[in-house]
């Protein structure tokens, strides 16, 4: 007899796109580098992604790790449209 299973999975998963994006840290308020992340939830099946939904941009301070919400076309503009 055959059986056969299907193997689903949805996380969420981080990217980090750039390390050192200098602006101020609405928290701390110091000019440090800051990583600019594109976080994201995947669906895969067998392992082998299937689909990328709700992204999202965040810079995060290096000093105190506030992390700050931008736009996509933020995003765009400080990566170089990675």
């Amino acid at each position: 007899m055959f059986v056969f299973g299907l193997i689903v999975s949805i996380a969420d998963r981080e990217r980090v796109l750039a390390e050192d994006v200098r602006r101020v840290c609405p928290a701390c308020g110091q000019v440090v580098p800051n990583r600019l992340v594109k976080v994201y939830r995947q669906l895969a099946l067998f392992f082998i992604l299937a689909w990328r939904w709700n992204r999202r941009y965040f810079l995060v301070c290096g000093i105190c790790g506030h992390a700050e919400s931008i736009s996509s076309e933020e995003a765009d503009a400080l990566c170089g449209g990675a």
